[in-house]
């Protein structure tokens, strides 16, 4: 059975909480600044569009890296100096896939977590 966990983005302060289950102890307040005030219940930090939920896959990269949705990997062929990259995905049939240029692949202990699309956006281009 695989460990069920979220992180999530926080778009107005740029920030990535990387354990829900204690971000939810905390909320954000209007000075922007984070303060041990505890929220009201977890479903506020869900429900606020300030936020992006990301679940973990229950899965792990090459180097043992947690992998979670919105992550991006990479590949690096063994035979030549070619990488490939992708973004992790969830797919509505119950499916954690990697996306790269339209193709798909589902074998993640190959792949290198090289960051998230939120935290670097040059990783998308």
């Amino acid at each position: 059975m695989r460990t069920i966990k979220f992180r999530a983005w926080d778009k107005e302060n740029k920030r990535m909480w990387n354990d829900v289950q204690k971000a939810y102890d905390w909320i954000i307040l209007d000075s922007n600044e984070y303060d041990p005030i505890p929220a009201n219940n977890f479903w506020e930090m869900i429900c606020d569009d300030n936020f992006i939920l990301m679940q973990y896959t229950g899965l792990g990269d090459k180097n043992g890296v947690e992998i979670y949705e919105g992550d991006m990997v990479r590949l690096k062929s063994n035979t030549h100096k070619i990488y490939w990259k992708g973004e992790i995905v969830y797919k509505e049939n119950g499916f954690w896939i990697i996306e790269e240029n339209g193709s798909r692949s589902s074998i993640f202990n190959k792949w290198e977590v090289i960051g998230n699309i939120y935290e670097n956006k040059k990783l998308l281009i």
